[in-house]
């Protein structure tokens, strides 16, 4: 490996926009300006309220042409399922609100794997490895299935993974009785078989679609009563 190249173990999410190769030129081009510019929107609210810069919550984004990856900070790793449904809410959201609608839904998967990154051609930091394409792997979940625990098909799914390290971080009563208000809710296990045969095992997982789930702060989190009193 060049003495450049860092290896990341962390939470990745893919987003993928539905229906994107059918728009035209022009619609594609504003779909990803609307979604890069409102995203980053997104990641500056969540750093603001709770107290944490922009890199102390994502560390990255990639773009993908139909979409993007966000590589989630490792401080914070578990934290890739919320932020995947939050940042799916979102968007739905914005969408449905615009008088032209952008895009028709969004897919989102989560995986907990490792990123490499390296200097691109063009001079910008890029990130290879299995942890990406693992996770573009479970956009191929079952549609129906997507549907009969979603409702439709703009889910969210993560791996084993990914579970695994969200139950970590969300392990206490307190993080329980919250994810309960936001009507939080996680499949059985789908299993997922690639073009190489490789087995993924996932799970869909959902929530109340206007729900906002936090990260917590390790690092400088706020004194009860601060935001009343600023």
């Amino acid at each position: 490996m060049s003495k450049d190249t860092v290896e990341i173990t962390t939470d990745i999410i893919l987003l993928d926009v539905v229906g994107y190769s059918l728009m035209n030129n022009e619609e594609q081009l504003r779909a990803v300006e609307v979604i890069h510019s409102d995203l980053t929107k997104e990641i500056n609210f969540i750093a603001e309220i709770t107290n944490l810069r922009n890199n102390e919550v994502v560390l990255d984004f990639v773009p993908t042409g139909d979409g993007l990856y966000i590589l989630v900070n490792p401080q914070v790793c578990g934290y890739g399922i919320p932020l995947a449904i939050s940042i799916r809410n979102y968007l739905l959201w914005f969408a449905s609100h615009q008088s032209e609608r952008l895009y028709h839904g969004v897919r989102v998967a989560v995986h907990m794997g490792k990123a490499l990154s390296f200097t691109g051609v063009n001079n910008c930091r890029n990130y290879a490895g299995d942890g990406m394409n693992d996770c573009a792997r479970l956009l191929s979940v079952n549609d129906e299935a997507a549907t009969r625990f979603c409702g439709d098909t703009n889910y969210v799914i993560a791996s084993e993974a990914a579970c695994f390290w969200f139950h970590k971080l969300f392990a206490n009563d307190k993080a329980k009785q919250f994810l309960g208000t936001m009507q939080f809710k996680m499949s059985s296990q789908h299993q997922i078989i690639d073009k190489h045969q490789k087995v993924h095992n996932a799970r869909l997982v959902d929530a109340f679609r206007l729900a906002f789930i936090p990260p917590p702060n390790f690092l400088r989190p706020r004194k009860r009563g601060s935001i009343s009193e600023a």
